[in-house]
């Protein structure tokens, strides 16, 4: 199953100049910590319950001056981990580059650009979970610095999406363009 368009039809997009290919990262890479959010959620309702009911009682003074509501705050704190980590960042590839927007809900903001003609090697790494769901992390590194310049966490088809930039790349270093189209 294709989840990106061919190396044509992106080149294609770019000639055309139709925009570039946005990639975020897949639920499927946070089902783990969604799945903590269920769990939590199941554990804190009948704690929930228990406070709620057995507030009036003295034999445990503290849980009248706790209110029943704030056992949640935990599964609604993986909840928003949850969103974080889903909205945090976006990568694009454009006509001659790729970029990463990370930080988008952090204090954090970066936004390294890299071009397809500096790349140099891209490296797929998955967990077994990412096996089995069919999702994983990209990095791709230059000559410039020993670490990976940009990092692709948790997307789909990782393999797929590699071998698209590798093409989008040997296109690059074929053609001999550096393909900055200013912006």
């Amino acid at each position: 199953m294709a989840f990106y368009p061919s190396c044509n039809e992106l080149l294609f997009n770019f000639r055309e100049q139709r925009g570039a290919l946005t990639i975020h990262r897949s639920l499927r890479s946070v089902l783990s910590h969604f799945a903590l959010f269920l769990i939590l959620l199941c554990c804190t309702y009948p704690l929930y319950k228990l406070i709620a009911n057995y507030r009036s009682l003295a034999f445990i003074p503290l849980l009248r001056y706790i209110p029943p509501g704030t056992v949640f705050i935990f599964p609604t704190l993986v909840l928003l981990e949850v969103l974080r980590k889903y909205h945090n960042d976006l990568y694009i590839l454009k006509p001659g580059k790729i970029s990463h927007i990370g930080g988008r809900l952090a204090m954090h903001h970066i936004i390294p650009v890299v071009k397809y003609s500096d790349i140099r090697a891209i490296v797929v790494e998955q967990d077994i979970l990412g096996r089995l769901f069919d999702y994983g992390r990209i990095e791709i590194q230059t000559a410039a610095l020993d670490d990976p310049e940009i990092i692709i966490e948790g997307v789909l088809a990782p393999h797929e999406l590699a071998d698209l930039i590798d093409q989008i790349r040997a296109y690059y270093l074929k053609s001999g363009q550096n393909g900055d189209s200013g912006d």
